[in-house]
């Protein structure tokens, strides 16, 4: 597809949807130019985005298309970020909304091999050619979907949880069925991996067997103690080795002779280097051991501390191994000095597969966001403090931070370190006055780092600045409005609501609503000594979240779609009759809008919903596990502003003048603003 313009490209992917991107997306980019850093930013976004998440990558990478970009991402609502570059790593991203990918394998002709939870895929970053299948007849419609699939002999293979299924190498296509596998019905395959003349399975008795290319099945004599979940094999086809929860084994691969047994729990992932070193990575919660193991001979292994947990590993080359970890982020490690020579930004949370292609010379992740994406490893930035964000809150232009052994809070440009923790962080609107909520206990921070503390004796589960001035702190069994000038309680109140509090607004001038999440509620006024206590049941038993104003609320929900999970800014509704107003995304009956039947490629999170403020009237903000954060006026419900992260968002603040903070999964903090 040729397009001149930038309004050409988004009237292509509004009319043929992201084919019309990934079809002109290089298998790797050549150079780094504005051009093609372009292109890695669109094919990230567009899946989920659409035309619109074009305009951001035009804007943020420059080039040719940021002056048409910027007059049209104004009128689209794009927030735009002042912080951190994208990440240069990062070279491309292809997202699958219809079935996230969870592993991946490198081809030798330089495409990739994806099993999806909804079926599975093979090609370059651009949508593969339709192939007819020869012998469609044999293909059974009972046999499930393989959930995980790799090449072997001329074909593929692919596990079910009780099946192995051999499938055509160019529709994959299920043409056969093999016997002789699990018959227990409490067995269930677990891991596959695949050689040039046989492959294995490891299922949840422990057992480890061999498909040889005759389709012989043979069970290894000796089982590990607890299912088997992760299996890796030498280039060469000589050596296997299999992890469980009582440790990891190394066989002969061709007999399933055991060759030696590691005893060491949270083993998570091994690998063999082109040379057939053994690495395996191990995550010990209990005491925080996070190591890498390196068996260069022996049975003993060099171990190398890891700054985060390990969940995947592949091996580049005979010196170097690239990590995923829990936390997002890869990490490129030297096995010779154990050093940790770089790391890729840029993944989200919890990537699920893992693969290095030589014939690329790229790194291919998956990731539970629905993507796959592929990494320079050249490109990686060194690996900095990772910086910990247990909270934050937003006033004015003014921001409070919470670093997990202390709080930051920046006033006019200024940041002052306090030597706090909370259960809370509050901001006054005016953003002069810092609120820090540890149980019963309030600290009032200035812009100068000087603290006040009131300890309370009711118990304090949120807390709210009225129009007033007045700082609100509610509980179940009473709140308290506290001067901020001399952190002294003027007025208390008394009540007793069932449950504990999800929502507490201001109605009024010294007014506010709270809510428990059993339906108890209570209008608060200082002249109020003993508010009356309601209890309403909302449409569709959702539970309130914000108080929008007197008489209206708005409930959060996520729901089920196609096997995955997909989040809502879900009701405005009336209070306290219940009556459900608007609904965003629009659902088509009142009962259901606890669970809308919204379909992908409508309005929606694609992933759980991290954090959520309230941005202005009626408004709400919210950042999801999918790298997105939306602006939503439940009013009109519809989105009004937009920005698409590399990373998944895991934390959010709104500001009176309009613009937000966000946190990443790998702990960086990102202003954004409207263009």
């Amino acid at each position: 597809m040729t397009s001149t313009t930038l309004a050409d490209l988004m009237g292509a992917v509004d009319t043929q949807g992201p084919a019309a991107l990934f079809a002109a997306l290089p298998a790797r980019p050549a150079d780094d130019t504005a051009a093609q850093r372009f292109w890695r930013r669109a094919s990230h976004r567009v899946a989920r985005g659409g035309a619109r998440a074009l305009l951001q990558a035009a804007l943020e990478e420059g080039g040719s298309f940021a002056d048409e970009a910027r007059p049209l991402a104004v009128k689209a609502g794009i927030l735009l970020p002042a912080g951190p570059a994208p990440a240069p790593a990062l070279v491309q991203v292809r997202e699958f909304p219809l079935g996230a990918p969870a592993f991946v394998v490198a081809l030798p002709d330089g495409r990739l091999l994806v099993s999806l939870f909804a079926g599975a895929w093979q090609g370059a970053l651009a949508e593969p050619p339709t192939v007819e299948h020869p012998r469609r007849e044999v293909t059974s419609n009972r046999t499930p979907t393989p959930k995980q699939v790799q090449p072997f002999g001329a074909g593929r293979i692919g596990i079910t949880t009780s099946d192995l299924v051999l499938m055509h190498a160019d529709t994959l296509a299920v043409d056969k069925k093999i016997a002789d596998g699990p018959k227990k019905a409490s067995e269930k395959l677990m891991c596959l991996v695949a050689g040039d003349d046989a492959a294995y399975t490891g299922d949840s008795e422990g057992v480890v067997r061999r498909l040889d290319g005759k389709h012989k099945l043979t069970a290894a004599k000796t089982r590990h103690a607890g299912g088997v979940h992760h299996l890796a094999l030498t280039p060469d086809g000589a050596r296997l080795a299999s992890v469980a929860p009582d440790g990891l084994r190394v066989w002969s691969a061709a007999a399933l002779k055991e060759e030696f047994f590691h005893a060491e729990k949270a083993v998570r992932c091994v690998a063999f280097t082109p040379a057939g070193t053994l690495v395996a990575a191990v995550d010990r919660p209990k005491d925080g051991a996070r190591e890498l193991l390196v068996f260069r001979g022996g049975t003993t292994p060099a171990r190398t501390q890891l700054p985060l947990a390990a969940r995947e590993l592949a091996a580049i080359d005979d010196d170097r191994v690239v990590i995923a970890c829990d936390e997002g982020p890869l990490l490129l490690v030297e096995l010779a000095t154990g050093r940790v020579a770089g790391c890729m930004l840029g993944h989200g949370p919890q990537p699920g597969g893992l693969a290095w292609s030589p014939a690329l010379g790229l790194v291919a992740s998956t990731s539970t966001d629905g993507s796959l994406r592929l990494w320079d490893p050249n490109r990686a930035e060194p690996l900095g403090p990772l910086s910990r964000v247990d909270g934050l809150a937003a006033g004015g232009t003014s921001l409070l931070v919470d670093r997990g052994d202390y709080v930051e809070f920046t006033v006019g440009g200024t940041t002052v370190t306090v030597d706090l923790t909370g259960d809370e962080l509050l901001v006054r609107p005016d953003g002069q006055l810092g609120v820090v909520r540890n149980g019963q206990t309030v600290h009032l921070v200035a812009p100068d780092g000087s603290v006040r503390e009131l300890e309370l004796d009711l118990e304090v589960q949120q807390m709210t600045f009225v129009p007033a001035g007045a700082l609100l702190v509610a509980g179940p069994e009473g709140a308290a409005w506290i001067d901020p000038s001399t952190a002294r309680a003027t007025s208390t109140a008394a009540y007793s609501l069932t449950g504990d509090l999800c929502a507490l607004g201001p109605i009024a001038d010294a007014e506010a609503r709270v809510v428990s999440r059993a339906g108890s509620t209570a209008v608060l006024a200082p002249d109020k000594k003993k508010p009356t206590v309601t209890t309403v049941e909302l449409a569709g038993g959702a539970e309130p979240e914000f108080i929008l104003g007197p008489g209206t609320v708005a409930t959060l929900a996520s729901f089920a779609a196609e096997g995955q999970v997909w989040s809502a800014l879900l009701a405005r509704v009336t209070y306290p009759e219940g009556q459900v107003l608007a609904t965003w995304p629009e659902v088509q009956q009142e009962e259901s809008a606890n669970y809308p039947t919204s379909l992908p490629g409508q309005a929606h999170f694609h992933g759980r919903i991290a954090a959520f403020v309230q941005a202005g009237a009626d408004t709400l903000a919210a950042v999801s596990n999918d790298g997105t954060l939306r602006v939503i006026s439940l009013a009109q419900g519809e989105e009004l502003l937009r920005y698409d992260a590399d990373n998944a968002l895991a934390n959010l603040a709104a500001a009176s003048d309009g613009s937000f903070w966000a946190v990443d999964v790998s702990g960086r903090l990102l202003r954004l603003t409207s263009a």
